[in-house]
């Protein structure tokens, strides 16, 4: 395996999209939540019924294939019709695949209104077995869930001695509440991609924060620098509309969402890692690794799924030529 090929490392779904038309939204004065609500005991039409490819490491994969680089996925796959489903879109990609089999894939219920979106994830229980070592430069890590604990010790174990360039990360639930147990490999990653949720969690389970408890009162780029302290060399904090920030060693710098018709937010964060990713890689700067982040989030929010509004590298480099997006340094 050539050593500028990234493994992508993670989870790889079906997902079914589903437009409820009697769907409407409710906030919620007391928890600040905003509920999605249903009918309860009809039978209800649904507006359409899209069935697509999901999973945050498979589409981060698709998304830096378009862009040019040679990426792998080390993934688990059922041995269902969805599972065929799952191959089939990755063989079309060309992505090179290297699949543990299982009796059931990852499947996702995505109910849409309103252009957000609720997601109902089914992820079968499994041991995350590697089937053999890979050898490569640059690694980007997605969610796992419980028992993948020696594969962030696999992944520490590599950076030490030092055969590993760049490892990008983005954890989900489960590796956040590992709270103290992820610092070594935090201090050891490179780009750390985090929504706004995400970013509170990690503060809170790494006892961060321990003299505040509204932590949603933080501004966002001082959320960004305390989780830097932990170790990453870049720290990303994407909320939705709001935009996204980034923190450096040195800066801090903020750019605004694209304002676009959004259709599904499905893949959005997937999008923005994976041009930001890739343009880190080469040698682009900060602001440019923004606004190629945004772009390509910006593409997959006006289409049905994950990856079909995925740019190339060709489109991407329009879209950053003939639509700059300013970016702000924050004092």
């Amino acid at each position: 395996m050539s050593q500028d090929e990234i493994i992508c490392i993670g989870a790889s779904a079906h997902d079914t999209h589903i437009y409820v038309n009697e769907a409407h939204t409710h906030r919620s004065a007391t928890e600040h939540t905003t509920d999605l609500a249903l009918p309860f005991g009809v039978k209800l039409n649904c507006q359409s019924l899209t069935h697509t490819i999901g999973g945050n490491a498979a589409n981060v994969a698709v998304g830096l294939t378009r862009l040019g680089f040679k990426s792998f996925l080390i993934t688990w796959i059922g041995q269902d019709d969805q599972g065929k489903f799952i191959t089939s879109c990755l063989k079309k990609e060309n992505i090179k695949t290297f699949a543990t089999t299982l009796p059931t894939s990852n499947q996702s219920i995505i109910l849409h209104c309103n252009a957000e979106r609720t997601i109902i994830a089914h992820h079968p229980n499994h041991k995350y077995k590697i089937s053999k070592d890979h050898d490569t430069n640059h690694i980007y890590l997605s969610s796992m869930g419980q028992g993948s604990e020696h594969i962030i010790a696999n992944l520490l174990k590599q950076s030490q001695q030092g055969t590993l360039k760049t490892l990008a990360w983005n954890p989900g639930n489960y590796q956040i509440n590992m709270g103290k147990k992820i610092i070594p490999l935090l201090k050891k990653t490179t780009i750390l991609f985090l929504n706004k949720e995400e970013a509170i969690l990690l503060q809170k389970t790494t006892n961060q924060n321990q003299e505040s408890n509204h932590h949603h009162d933080h501004p966002i780029e001082l959320l960004a620098t305390k989780i830097q302290h932990l170790g990453p060399s870049i720290v990303i904090i994407t909320d939705g509309k709001k935009g996204a920030w980034v923190s450096t060693n040195n800066t801090s710098h903020h750019i605004e969402a694209s304002q676009v018709n959004a259709i599904d937010a499905t893949g959005a964060g997937d999008a923005f890692a994976a041009a930001f990713y890739a343009t880190y890689l080469r040698q682009g700067t900060t602001t440019e690794c923004l606004r190629a982040g945004t772009h390509n989030s910006s593409s997959v929010i006006q289409q049905i799924g994950a990856q079909p509004g995925l740019l190339t590298a060709k489109e991407l480099a329009h879209k950053i030529m003939t639509n700059t997006i300013s970016v702000r340094q924050i004092p």
